[in-house]
């Protein structure tokens, strides 16, 4: 998700990852317009696409210069001014840099954006990735006619399943010819008089392909965006989650997370959810300490066609359903740890709280005790007669003859008289007082 800042008569759009926490100056220098650019949230910067609106600016060529080195640029032409593309490949943590502006000068061109033509096709391509756009083919009136896989490979093209209205024409038009981004629109007509429009972007260096899509191809009384009635009603369908946090160590963003139940009741750092099939839920976030919860509802009747005639052959009326929503906002500079819990509505309610502070949670419930370490980074843990060496580590209790400790990362612990060590995951089950012990596979490193 972008943000825009705007910055004296200028506009930055930071459009990547780090994008929401960057910093941005004017500086006015004799040759053009400037702009600097600074790191604010303490990280690298690698291959960040950057939008730079300058109202009022005019032209179709400009000289970009990064530092006094120049880099490739692309104008796009807006009502009332102008658009430059660029990117900045590299920038390092806490570090600044600025890019100067001159119009009317071409600059580089170096770029591995390529646009070709095949058949009925247009193919927009960079070195990672690419993607066939329609340019008259009218088997499947499709506007997305395959994609390249890293492996070379190309996938299937897509197809309308429409019963109302038929597609009968689609028009096709380059809009931007790089060097920084491609951008194709493809504008298919109905037979109904209406229209579906996809755009398609690649930007130069990058393994993603945007597609953007707009219709209103009907029936008007089925697609429609839900009303709403204030920010609070809308807020229902927003969230944000780990946003810009690559490497699962820092939190770059603020947080909300949604659960959807029947019911829920709020207390200062927990809820409990009343679940419409038999299952309550109990919710706990232990990080961070003084997060907000919210609760939203709203009711809809969109399902799967099976779903809705099951429904209404079974209750004799039209299917609807009621969505309860906890929306947790947490800090923009951490993360979450929040505990969920199931059980039958006619059991006790779990006993959740801090453990450890606030790296992992404790849960008590009926004659059992858990004990769930969650981090990051290694720790020396000494508590609760469990000592241990680990990042991650789970230690379910019922009495001293039945236990169980398990190290999903690996890592060493011991409790009561039993070991367990390892460098992957690792598990010791404790059953009458007679201990097994299993290895598991690390499934992030089995997928890199």
């Amino acid at each position: 998700m972008a943000e825009r800042t705007t910055v004296n008569t200028m506009k930055i759009e930071i459009a990547g990852l780090c994008g929401c926490l960057l910093a941005a100056g004017h500086v006015g220098l004799a040759a053009g317009p400037a702009l600097t650019i600074k790191d604010t949230i303490g990280r690298e910067w690698v291959n960040e696409p950057i939008v730079w609106e300058l109202p009022d600016a005019k032209g179709d060529a400009v000289r970009l210069e990064r530092d006094g080195r120049p880099i490739p640029a692309q104008v796009v032409a807006f009502d009332g001014g102008v658009r430059v593309l660029f990117v900045i490949d590299r920038l390092a943590k806490d570090a600044a840099t600025t890019v100067t502006a001159e119009f009317g000068r071409p600059g580089t061109a170096d770029t591995d954006l390529k646009v070709t033509k095949e058949n009925d096709a247009l193919v927009l391509a960079n070195k990672h990735t690419a993607v066939r756009v329609n340019r008259g083919g009218t088997d499947s009136f499709s506007p997305i006619l395959g994609v390249r896989t890293p492996s070379g490979k190309w996938t299937g093209g897509g197809a309308y399943r429409t019963t109302s209205a038929k597609p009968v024409g689609l028009r096709t038009e380059l809009l931007e010819r790089g060097p920084v981004r491609l951008a194709a629109r493809v504008a298919t007509t109905f037979d109904n008089g209406r229209t579906h429009v996809v755009t398609v972007a690649l930007r130069s260096g990058s393994h993603s392909i945007e597609v953007d899509e707009t219709f209103n191809v009907g029936p008007d009384d089925k697609y429609r965006f839900k009303p709403f009635e204030n920010d609070r009603d809308e807020l229902a369908w927003e969230w944000w989650s780990w946003y810009g946090d690559r490497d699962g160590t820092e939190e770059t963003h603020p947080n909300n997370w949604i659960l959807r139940l029947d019911d829920v009741e709020l207390a200062q750092r927990s809820a409990r959810f009343r679940g419409q099939f038999g299952v309550d839920t109990d919710l706990y976030v232990a990080v961070p300490s003084e997060a907000k919860l919210f609760r939203d509802m709203f009711v809809h009747n969109q399902c799967e066609p099976i779903v809705s005639s099951r429904h209404r052959a079974r209750f004799q009326e039209p299917f609807s359903e009621k969505q309860v929503l906890c929306r947790v906002e947490g800090r923009p500079d951490s993360g979450f740890l929040v505990a969920f819990f199931p059980y039958k509505p006619d059991e006790p309610r779990p006993a959740i709280g801090n453990w450890l502070g606030d790296k992992g949670v404790k849960i008590t419930w009926k004659n059992e005790t858990h004990f769930v370490l969650l981090d990051t980074t290694e720790h020396e843990v000494n508590a609760d007669g469990i000592r241990a060496k680990t990042a991650c580590l789970v230690v379910k209790v019922t009495d001293p003859q039945n236990f169980s400790l398990c190290l999903p990362t690996g890592g060493e612990a011991t409790f009561r008289g039993q070991s367990l060590g390892g460098a992957g995951p690792r598990e010791l089950l404790v059953v009458a007082s007679k201990p097994h012990t299993s290895s598991g596979t690390d499934l992030i490193k089995e997928a890199r």
